[in-house]
């Protein structure tokens, strides 16, 4: 299992960790008039809970910057976002996570329009 910054046991004697983890990432949306794409980098503590040796319910919340206040037909408001997500994944291998992750990204009324959005993501780790 990988190195956590901080590990306590939940539930059932099951390891519960905090890490940090920072993420690059390249949308691209592909609307029936339009498409866009845009950049984001996002760095969030996320608690995982393992279930097992190999399976984990992880969540997290983390700001998000965004290269463009536009994506996918919305307008965000902000290109700073908090970003909440919830998900489970699974280890491949001691340095290689796999996980899916239901993703919601506002910027908590800082500024108006504030929309939200929410994505199904497919996540792959590998820790260095």
């Amino acid at each position: 299992m990988e190195q956590p910054h901080l590990v306590v046991y939940g539930p059932f004697g099951r390891p519960l960790n905090l890490q940090a983890e920072v993420g690059l990432a390249y949308w691209h949306a592909k609307r029936s008039s339009s498409s866009s794409s845009v950049w984001q980098l996002t760095a969030t503590p996320m608690l995982r809970y393992w279930v097992s040796e190999r399976w984990y319910l992880e969540a997290g919340i983390g700001p998000s910057v965004f290269s463009s206040v536009k994506f996918a037909g919305k307008r965000m408001g902000t290109a700073f976002q908090f970003a909440d997500q919830v998900g489970v994944g699974v280890r491949i291998t001691d340095n290689q996570r796999l996980s899916l992750r239901y993703s919601h990204y506002s910027n908590a009324s800082i500024k108006k329009p504030n929309p939200g959005l929410d994505l199904l993501q497919l996540s792959y780790t590998f820790n260095f």
